[in-house]
């Protein structure tokens, strides 16, 4: 499995703006966009055949959607083994417990999964080639990759260090 979900992620970088959906579909990760608590991005939980489920809030953003949805496939491609019943985000960011309180995921983990989520979402080759053409103008970038601007500033200063 974990061959077949770098090949569809080495895939899906070919092409920017990644499309979530056919990655997630091509890698049989059920995608369900639902109104959620507003502490919750978003969660991924297995499901009873082996499969994982992510649902993101229909309430944030499309970037943040965007990101929230890359986030958990991070959390799936570096910290399967720490899945369990399922992970959302709310735990890392308040005292109020999450839908699923897995006290195995930490603050690294969690930055782990960003970081995966900003190169998926935001290639390193693809954007610094986009960010010449578009002589760094974040706003375009950020329009161009899907992102937010925040998430956009933070990739290209990153990658330009």
């Amino acid at each position: 499995m974990q061959e077949s979900l770098y090949k569809a992620f080495n895939e899906a970088l070919k092409q920017p703006p990644v499309d979530l959906g056919a990655l997630c579909a091509k890698i049989n990760v059920e995608l369900v966009k639902i109104p959620m608590d507003p502490l919750v991005s978003g969660m991924l939980e297995p499901k009873t055949n082996g499969e994982y489920k992510i649902t993101v809030n229909s309430n944030i953003s499309s970037s943040r959607q965007r990101f929230t949805i890359a986030h958990e496939l991070g959390h799936l491609a570096l910290h399967r083994d720490l899945i369990g019943k399922g992970l959302d985000d709310r735990a890392m960011r308040s005292s109020t417990p999450g839908c699923y309180d897995n006290t195995l995921i930490t603050r690294t983990h969690e930055t782990e999964a960003n970081q995966f989520a900003a190169a998926l979402l935001m290639p390193k080759d693809a954007v610094l080639k986009e960010a010449l053409r578009l002589d760094k103008n974040i706003l375009a970038l950020a329009n161009h990759f899907e992102v937010s601007e925040s998430a956009m500033t933070i990739r290209l200063s990153t990658l330009l260090e």
